[in-house]
């Protein structure tokens, strides 16, 4: 199997924005305003009760968010007109290029989740009533741990229920939050840019690759799963952009706490022979690093910038960086000069060597 892909549905493959037209009758010319705050204040709920561990389902955060856009917008419906807005999301529509694109990764025989902060029976309505319900092996739903995206139990609970490992499996999705929160969570992602205006947030973290529609996701990550070949290694044709976006992400994923705590990710990433020199001098071995490394105190925040690659053979690459410890005031601490040699195998990459060197201070690049 080509691997496990998890695609968010509000917003990626359900055009929430969809309501507008029943909106239009009852706000008039405020009703894409009034859509958007719905659909705003519908996540940030979601946030904050996922934080304040207040749980109450994706429903009762929907229609919630529905009263707020009714006080901020000065525009009271009635409690008919709010049923019919609430049972209008129910029956959503899927962005047009949805279906062709979910039909060509069944072809591929990529595994399809929906993968959704909405309840399992709402969301199984709801792409049946789209029409795109039998694309999908299955639905995972953060309902069952009473929380929310973008929690990293939420990302680890999808692993559990789809049997994927996160070399395998893919979350797609449009919302920046989500794709941040599963690569930190040691899944790889793909942003759906459905806006030319959309901006994916500056945090460090970037996607795994960007899309601009469902139908891309083939192409795009075949680069990433090669299909093996019996006999022999061989490393797929890839040009260096590509390649230095696939090992930054990859290098990123190892500074993000939900990985390093995670000795089935680290177990993944890590080359059997990996071996490392450390900034203070020290060496570790692959053993040490899964024995140590999900111990320690929660990491400061890393900044890293600066990233090259060099192809050095045949699937066998040298990345370099500068990296630094963020503080809480902003300020940059230990800064350190990076390089790793990456493995092609078995379809993935793995770090075979890293070694930090300490260094002079520098500028932090803008995100």
């Amino acid at each position: 199997m080509p691997g496990t892909l998890a695609f968010d549905v509000y917003g990626t493959l359900i055009n929430t924005h969809g309501i507008v037209s029943m909106l239009e009758n009852m706000v008039g010319t405020a009703a894409e305003s009034f859509s958007q705050t719905w659909r705003d204040k519908q996540l940030e709920y979601t946030f904050r009760r996922g934080l304040m561990q207040n749980y109450q389902n994706f429903a009762i955060c929907t229609s919630q968010a529905l009263d707020y856009a009714c006080q901020h917008h000065e525009t009271p419906l009635s409690v008919e007109q709010k049923q019919a807005l609430i049972d209008g999301y129910r029956t959503l529509p899927a962005f047009a290029d949805v279906a062709e694109g979910l039909a060509r990764l069944n072809a591929a025989q990529y595994r399809l989740y929906a993968f959704s902060n909405g309840g399992a029976e709402a969301v199984d309505a709801l792409l049946a009533a789209a029409g795109i319900r039998d694309h999908f092996a299955g639905i995972v739903s953060v309902d069952d741990l009473r929380s929310f995206k973008p929690n990293p139990a939420v990302y680890r609970h999808f692993l559990r229920q789809s049997g994927a490992s996160g070399s395998n499996a893919w979350l797609i999705s449009s919302n920046p939050f989500d794709v941040i929160g599963s690569i930190s969570a040691g899944m790889r992602a793909a942003w759906v840019k459905r806006s030319k205006n959309s901006i994916f947030d500056p945090w460090g973290i970037e996607p795994t690759l960007t899309v601009t529609s469902i139908g891309e996701l083939v192409e795009k990550i075949s680069r990433w799963n090669p299909k093996p070949t019996v006999g022999k290694s061989v490393s797929p044709a890839i040009n260096r952009e590509d390649l230095l976006q696939v090992l930054r992400s990859l290098e990123i994923a190892l500074h993000q706490p939900g990985v390093r705590c995670d000795v089935a990710r680290l177990s993944e990433l890590l080359h059997a022979s990996f071996y490392e020199i450390g900034r203070s001098g020290r060496c570790y071995t692959r053993a040490d690093i899964l024995r140590e490394l999900p111990l320690e105190a929660p990491p400061a925040a890393i900044h890293s910038q600066d990233y090259r690659v060099f192809e050095i053979g045949d699937g066998i690459a040298l990345l370099t960086y500068k990296s630094a410890e963020k503080n809480a005031d902003g300020k940059l601490s230990r800064h350190t000069l990076r390089s790793s040699v990456w493995l092609r195998e078995d379809g993935g990459w793995k770090i075979r060597f890293h070694q930090g060197t300490p260094a002079g201070e520098f500028l932090a690049e803008e995100s």
